[in-house]
């Protein structure tokens, strides 16, 4: 899927081979100590490897949400329904997020 979405790295900015990719937690397992799907993103080895247990920093956070976003689509338009409301459980109950057909947003308390 990757081959026809210009997807790329959203530290380096590189290019994503679907041969070459590493997931990577966006915010460090030490801190959430889990491996939901939401924070997880595709990234390079050499990236991946160097992150280390930083936090990322504010500057890469839309192009979290846009990749997030990507991710969410791509799954929409290849699964079923129903496969795909169940991969979307956590981004549902731990970001809050509500989703309606092809349209979702965050909802805030």
């Amino acid at each position: 899927m990757l081959e026809y979405r210009d997807i790329k790295c959203i530290y380096s900015k590189v290019k994503l081979d679907k041969d070459e990719i590493s997931l990577a937690h966006y915010l460090p397992w030490s801190f959430v100590a889990h491996d939901q799907l939401w924070n997880l993103i595709p990234t390079t080895k050499s990236v991946n490897s160097s992150k280390s247990n930083n936090l990322p920093s504010e500057e890469y956070f839309k192009a979290f949400l846009e990749l997030q976003h990507i991710g969410l689509t791509i799954s929409y338009e290849n699964i079923s329904k129903n496969r795909w409301l169940k991969y979307t459980e956590s981004f549902v109950s731990e970001l809050k997020v509500i989703f309606n057909f092809n349209i979702f947003w965050y909802q805030d308390e």
